[in-house]
């Protein structure tokens, strides 16, 4: 046989550790490449490098602890060392709740005998795992009530959310979610398994079987990161900030426009290319209002969005955020006009056609909805 790789020495586990003869069956495939296991974690196994061999493996299941407050010991004590060397078996590592023994002498016995004391010993622990893993599933629910339904507080919904630099996060944690459930589920099938075989008669897993599981686990533990990158990625863009635009550029029309014979002391207007929309934004201040607090304000939000079913939910989130009510302007597909939509009295005034939305503040003696036939469009 010749002399197997050395590199690389980590490889990742290509089965839940739940599932006892797939973990068992890696670990003697390894063995027959020429690589021991030295640690092994929740994903991944550090090897090093030996002749080839044919190695069994077992797993056994640590003692429980006395008391809640306890933890299960690290090692297994010196009598269970012991009683397993007479059986040729050596310990090798600890595996989550199991002790990993392995045994080159292939007439050696196995490392337990009795097939009811061997499932009395790991049911207690199968079924801890499986009872946290539909734990975990019921709580996706949970997440999706308390973000989708209810929002988080500073956001009207979802669309604002995306639409406000928080769609990356959004995405990010809903790959999370994924990779919990697909993680979940994989724990729940090793453990259902497991529990149904009997175990001292081990069916050895096929290499086909073992690629299964591990494409399943790496997609599990590629989401989170791939959710991590598109987060950065966008976060970059947001952090981008926006140009000056003349006024006179701007879509929509200024206060002077609206409201003939006003005028402002101080007014811009900048443009944001933002990655779902392209968002132009016209602010004008001090507009000679008789106001308590830093003149007053009319100022105008311009969306140009990606998808028309997001420029409808974000216009509607708008609104119902501040307790609009529908309206007609020409021109436009939805309208909603609220006359107190703020702490200050100030009012809003909503408008959607395709992927444009426009979002009109307004604090001063006049209403917008004198003024509506300055917003339709032909």
């Amino acid at each position: 046989m010749t002399k197997a790789r050395c590199n690389p020495l980590w490889q990742p586990i290509p089965c839940p550790l739940s599932d006892i003869e797939g973990l068992e069956s890696w670990l003697g495939d390894m063995a027959a490449q020429g690589l021991v296991p030295v640690t092994i974690g929740q994903n991944f196994a550090r090897f090093r490098c030996s002749q080839p061999k044919a190695v069994r493996y077992r797993l056994n299941a640590k003692p429980a602890p006395e008391t809640f407050l306890e933890s299960a010991p690290g090692t297994p004590d010196g009598e269970e060392r012991a009683l397993a060397q007479e059986c040729g078996w050596y310990y090798v590592t600890a595996v989550g709740d199991f002790f990993l023994y392995a045994c080159e002498d292939r007439d050696a016995p196995e490392l337990n005998t009795d097939e009811e004391t061997l499932h009395q010993v790991l049911d207690k622990k199968l079924r801890s795992q499986i009872l946290w893993s539909i734990a975990l599933i019921c709580l996706i629910p949970v997440w999706l009530y308390v973000v989708v339904l209810r929002g988080v507080p500073g956001f009207s919904g979802i669309c604002d959310m995306l639409l406000n630099g928080y769609g990356g996060l959004f995405l990010c944690a809903a790959l999370l979610v994924l990779s919990w459930l697909i993680s979940s589920i994989a724990c729940i099938i090793g453990a259902v398994t497991t529990r149904r075989r009997r175990l001292l008669q081990r069916t050895r897993r096929s290499p086909a079987q073992l690629r299964r599981w591990r494409a399943i686990r790496l997609s599990a533990n590629l989401l989170p990161l791939a959710g991590l990158a598109l987060c950065l990625m966008l976060l970059v863009t947001y952090t981008r900030s926006g140009r000056d635009i003349p006024v006179a550029d701007f879509p929509a029309p200024t206060v002077s426009e609206v409201f003939p014979g006003m005028q402002s002391s101080l007014q811009w207007a900048t443009v944001t290319p933002e990655p779902l929309s392209r968002h132009r934004y016209l602010r004008q201040k001090d507009l000679t209002l008789s106001n308590f607090y830093d003149g007053g304000y009319y100022d105008v939000d311009v969306y140009r969005i990606a998808w028309t079913w997001l420029a409808e939910g974000y216009a509607r989130e708008q609104a119902q955020e501040a307790g609009a009510e529908t309206i007609a302007v020409p021109g436009w597909e939805c309208a909603w006009y609220a006359a107190d939509a703020d702490l200050y009295g100030g009012q809003l005034l909503v408008l959607q056609d395709g992927k444009e939305v426009w979002c009109i503040g307004y604090d001063g003696g006049q209403r917008l909805t004198d003024a509506l036939d300055v917003f339709a469009r032909t």
